[in-house]
């Protein structure tokens, strides 16, 4: 038990450090100007390419908030959708997360849900899926990296 939390945690951390830090320099320079061009804000609502829509395997950890913990080294997360609009599907019965909107941010797709939890979705520009979030006391992180 102690193992599943460590491995979640740790997911789930850094999956918000990395959100965050991808914000952070997002930002351009020109962001202290007084400047009202939108062009450098990022893209959002993209459309995903082909070949993100797939099947991703790796760490997947789910702790809710009340029941047994899943752990699987080989789990699976699914992602569909299309115009802007995604939802991915875990194995091991955990819990999808649908209505994700992506922006590209330096070359790679990123969601921070900007409702009532902590949630951060990445897809790299080398194809790496990374999710984490805590909703309503039950966590969830996902990484397809081979060095999460």
């Amino acid at each position: 038990m102690k193992k599943t939390n460590l491995i979640l945690n740790t997911i789930v951390k850094s999956v918000l450090i990395f959100s965050i830090i991808v914000s952070a320099f997002s930002c351009s320079s020109d962001d202290d100007n007084n400047n009202s061009d939108d062009d450098d804000l990022p893209a959002s609502g993209v459309t995903l390419p082909a070949d993100r829509l797939t099947t991703y395997t790796g760490v997947l950890a789910y702790e809710p908030s009340s029941g047994e913990d899943i752990v699987n080294l080989t789990g699976t997360a699914k992602i569909t959708g299309s115009s802007s609009n995604y939802t991915i599907s875990f194995s091991d019965n955990v819990p999808s997360i649908s209505g994700i909107t992506f922006s590209l941010i330096n070359g790679q797709y990123v969601y921070v849900n900007p409702k009532d939890s902590d949630e951060g979705i990445t897809i790299d520009e080398d194809n790496e899926l990374t999710v984490g979030m805590t909703i309503d006391n039950n966590e969830t992180a996902f990484s397809s990296k081979d060095d999460f």
